[in-house]
């Protein structure tokens, strides 16, 4: 099954970016043979090609210029006229509203689906990308699936959920190695906050929050991960250390800013707190249960379906910053309890939310609607030319 990817971006920086570097990692290439257009360059295209895929850079310039759209349009057309693929995937709804022109334009109808990326509330990128045709809309909750439902006119719309690699549980060395590198005490417990800087993270609670832990007396220290990724909201993301000098914890908060590994922040974590009031998935709560960090989130989105509360993590009610440290009061104290939720959550991990699994599912999915498609012969209500294959193209593996 040959299946183009088209991607809006270009560095992985986001996590929409990070699951699809774990989609190509582990996608059985006797069954998808993927080639992929990026709308920006970047260095996730050398990236995908390491992985002896096909990269192309497409610019796509700004969305509401009619000239360049319609350039870029043509162009992923060729392409699929040349490549003449089995699915086009639009990883996001900018994307499709791209790309799904390009599959009307060219000679060959491929199926086609696009990737909601997020919960959607209505912005007027995710009402165009889903009045264009589509096959097929993926979501990675069951959330977002039902947002997206609720959005006209209905598509066929799936979930499966994001997985990562397993990283195995660090030992006692590696976390108290982690710690020393970042001058952290051994006996002081860490709390982390994984994400972009953006408003809707909300960060400033998770500070507020640790600042309330130090008024208590616990010797807590936090480790802000991420930064204002892509240009996006940089005043909120200046704002954050000052915020943390004005609670009086300027010397217990390290702000790591954007990193490519966040690997060793999660090492040396006690707690992983996910602060998003409605977060589409929550990809980092996963990093952290796969390696035993005991997580609190927020019981809406995709977090609500990871997290069972109180057996693989915690569910808060709201983002407010007295209800995070109320939950975090109670991990910090109790090492037995953040031992058992770390289990859990491990267990929880290996379960339901590895890569392979996140993989086989996306590859089913897109199987099952080839058939579905190829037996209605229908596209968003156009009749579809079916393509011939290619006999005897053998798929291309990964080298070691």
């Amino acid at each position: 099954m040959r299946v183009l990817v088209v991607s809006p971006r270009a560095a992985r920086l986001g996590g929409a970016e990070i699951i699809l570097w774990n989609i190509l990692r582990h996608l059985d290439r006797d069954r998808v043979d993927p080639r992929l257009i990026f709308l920006e360059d970047g260095p996730f295209a050398d990236e995908v090609r390491g992985l002896q895929m096909r990269a192309d850079v497409i610019p796509a310039g700004r969305l509401r210029d009619p000239r360049q759209a319609v350039a870029l349009q043509r162009s992923v057309a060729r392409v699929i006229a040349d490549e003449r693929p089995d699915v086009v995937l639009n990883w996001s709804a900018k994307a499709h509203i791209y790309a799904a022109p390009a599959c009307r334009l060219a000679r060959s109808r491929p199926v086609v689906m696009w990737w909601q990326q997020m919960v959607p509330a209505g912005h007027w990128i995710d009402r165009a990308a889903t009045a264009l045709p589509a096959d097929a809309v993926g979501a990675w909750s069951q959330a977002a699936m039902q947002a997206q439902r609720r959005l006209r006119p209905r598509r066929d719309t799936f979930v499966v959920h994001p997985g990562v690699p397993d990283p195995g549980r660090p030992t006692a060395g590696e976390r108290n190695a982690a710690r020393r590198r970042l001058a952290i005490p051994a006996e002081r417990r860490v709390l982390v906050i994984v994400g972009r800087l953006q408003p809707w993270k909300r960060q400033d609670r998770f500070i507020a929050a640790v600042a309330a832990l130090r008024a208590q007396g616990l010797d807590v220290h936090a480790i802000v991960v991420g930064g204002a990724a892509f240009g996006l909201s940089e005043d909120y993301a200046a704002g954050l250390a000052p915020l943390g000098e004005r609670l009086g914890i300027g010397d217990r908060v390290l702000f790591t800013g954007q990193v490519d590994d966040v690997a060793p922040y999660l090492d040396c974590a006690d707690v992983l707190v996910n602060a998003s009031d409605v977060e589409p998935f929550g990809n980092v709560l996963i990093e952290a249960m796969a390696k035993a960090v005991p997580v609190i989130a927020v019981a809406a989105g995709g977090p609500a379906e990871i997290v069972v509360d109180g057996v693989s993590g915690i569910l808060v009610p709201s983002s407010d910053s007295t209800v995070l440290a109320e939950a975090l009061a109670g991990l910090v104290v109790d090492g037995d309890r953040r031992s058992a939720i770390g289990d859990g959550g491990r267990a929880r991990f290996l379960e339901a939310f590895t890569a392979e699994a996140m993989a086989e599912g996306l590859t089913g999915r897109l199987e099952a609607t080839v058939a579905a498609s190829g037996s209605s012969g229908k596209s968003g209500g156009t009749t579809r030319r079916p393509l011939p294959r290619r006999g005897g193209r053998r798929s291309r593996r990964p080298s070691a």
